[in-house]
């Protein structure tokens, strides 16, 4: 009996198909788990989920929620907490944050309430690196809310931190505070200035909304332009709704321009984006601030197209804190092929880092030569030796010798 090929790998054919369409759409995972809050009725509540991209492909995601909490949460980007989204992108081998805000309602009973947030994957049926099908996979996230009806507002102060600064530079104090309460809480920070107990100025301000059990850290900012160096004092009041929260003293110095080290390093120069004609690409400078003081950072470039110097950039500026690192950014838009130099370097504090450079190239690469009488000579030449080489053959002037080899 004569057993056609595909008849006999058929079935494991479509095993393997099968199998290929599973790990391909299964690259998709999310945490936390589950999800507990402790709430209390009108509360609004923000939590974060993390959602990875296995796949070595880019996938889009939905974002639901089910169950007796299903209508009490909305999904934000991190960057965006106004406008919800019901789905996100994220890169292949790569993974995003999504912020989850839960709102109780003032109509909501004490007791657990139970729900679930569904994370999906978008099938797809493109082509990526091969044929296959994505499979649709629903990853849930158990999420359970305890209401209760005692509203418990309250304000941890972890710490205080002033850092001596050289006159003319602003004076940060940043107020790093905790909220171990069950509802969101906006603190009031107020901050007199005294130098030998005369009133120098004073900085108050609301915290952004502290989610429960979450840490913000506040910075209030001093204008130290004109002010004398030497020693100050920072009095300051932390309330919660008329509750004083913290009271207390700091002392700290304004010392004369120029005392403290001023250094830097400029780490490396990067490339992101498409290298094709027409399109933007983001130049980045890693400048590390490895100085005594804080100081302020501008990347400056030149871009040169076939060695010849055609354009110029730079990125805004930044202050970078002492001993930190700061990524400065630059965009260009590539007018042509061509072989690319970037040459730049770090302007910060009046000084400025060493130059470094940054290659690619765009299209394919030159093969002719970039000066265009080189090449007309070379093609000269080439016309010229053809003739001379052949006719030297022919006459038995030119003689090809062979090797033998001999035992």
């Amino acid at each position: 009996m004569k057993i056609r090929w595909l008849e006999y790998f058929a079935v494991p054919l479509v095993v393997l198909l099968i199998i290929i369409t599973i790990a391909k759409g299964g690259g998709l995972g999310v945490a936390p788990p589950y999800i507990t809050v402790d709430a209390v009725r009108g509360g609004i509540y923000q939590k974060t989920i993390i959602i990875y991209n296995q796949n070595d492909y880019n996938i889009t995601v939905l974002l639901n929620s089910t169950g007796e909490t299903g209508s009490w949460v909305s999904f934000y980007e991190p960057d965006n907490l106004s406008r919800p989204i019901e789905q996100t992108s994220i890169e292949k081998m790569d993974k995003k944050n999504v912020i989850i805000k839960i709102t109780i309602p003032e109509s909501a009973s004490n007791k657990m309430y139970e729900g679930t947030i569904v994370v999906s994957s978008q099938p797809s049926d493109v082509n990526l690196s091969g044929n296959y099908t994505s499979v649709s996979l629903n990853l849930p996230i158990m999420l359970y809310i305890n209401v209760t009806g005692e509203q418990v507002l309250n304000i941890s102060v972890l710490s205080i931190d002033i850092d001596n600064v050289e006159v003319g530079f602003p004076l940060e104090i940043k107020v790093q505070l905790k909220n171990t309460g069950n509802v969101v809480a906006t603190p009031h920070i107020k901050a007199i200035f005294t130098k030998d107990n005369i009133y120098i100025d004073s900085v108050e301000t609301f915290s952004e909304p502290i989610q429960p059990d979450s840490i913000y850290t506040h910075i209030l900012l001093l204008n130290t332009t004109g002010l004398p160096a030497g020693e100050y004092v920072a009095h300051l009041n932390i309330t919660l709704e008329d509750k004083v929260v913290y009271k207390g003293n700091i002392s700290f110095s304004l010392f004369p321009k120029g005392t403290f080290t001023r250094s830097g390093e400029l780490i490396a120069l990067e490339l992101e984006g498409e290298k094709k004609k027409e399109s933007t690409v983001k130049i980045s400078a890693i400048f590390k601030n490895t100085g005594e003081v804080d100081t302020p950072a501008k990347f400056v470039g030149e871009i040169y197209i076939d060695d010849k110097l055609t354009d110029a950039i730079e990125s805004d500026e930044v202050i970078v804190p002492k001993h930190s690192q700061e990524t400065l950014n630059a965009y260009y838009k590539i007018p042509h092929h061509g072989e690319y130099i970037v040459k730049g370097y770090v302007l910060y504090g009046g000084k400025k880092t060493e130059t470094k450079e940054l290659r690619f190239t765009v299209g394919e690469t030159r093969w002719l030569p970039n000066n265009p009488i080189l090449y007309i000579l070379g093609t000269i030449s080439m016309i010229i030796a053809v003739p001379i080489i052949y006719t030297s053959w022919k006459k038995g002037y030119l003689k090809i010798s062979k090797n033998k080899n001999r035992k």
